[in-house]
């Protein structure tokens, strides 16, 4: 057929979805990065003492939140890729840290700051958003063990 007779017309409408879903998945990779990238900033400003925070966490809990913030920036950096090219480990490894995110934001606010609740928004969808696109992350194709030769 040719470009302008109407099977080829349709093919190229059938493929319109799957070409904005995957412009779609770019754009939240792109934001997702930028996510990550705002986590180490903040844990560096915490360092340096440019953020003011409601209440003080004492030692340990600083470092606890510097820690916190700096790991799940880099863990999250570190699983972008496998998202990418749809790996499995790149999809466990960000619902791994979108989780801990979530949780260490729901700790942040009641213990150090209101504004912290605002750092589970992204990490919150992600997960919801991933969850629904799951079976491209081949996530039932579990490895299987080597077959062991019997005696």
């Amino acid at each position: 057929m040719k470009p302008g007779e109407r099977g080829a017309t349709d093919r190229t409408q059938a493929a319109e979805p799957a070409r904005r879903k995957r412009r779609f998945f770019r754009l939240f990779l792109v934001l997702l990065v930028g996510y990550y990238l705002f986590r180490i900033g903040l844990a560096v400003m915490d360092l340096t003492g440019s953020i003011p925070l409601d209440r003080d966490p004492g030692p340990a809990g600083r470092t606890f939140l510097d820690a916190s913030e700096m790991l799940t920036g880099l863990v999250g950096l570190i699983a972008v890729p496998g998202l990418l090219l749809s790996k499995r480990w790149g999809y466990c490894a960000t619902m791994g840290v979108s989780g801990y995110a979530v949780a260490f934001d729901s700790w942040a606010t009641l213990t150090i700051q209101v504004s912290a609740a605002g750092g589970a928004i992204v990490p919150l969808l992600w997960m919801i958003w991933l969850s629904l696109y799951r079976q491209t992350y081949s996530l039932s194709e579990a490895p299987t063990p080597a077959a062991r030769p019997t005696r």
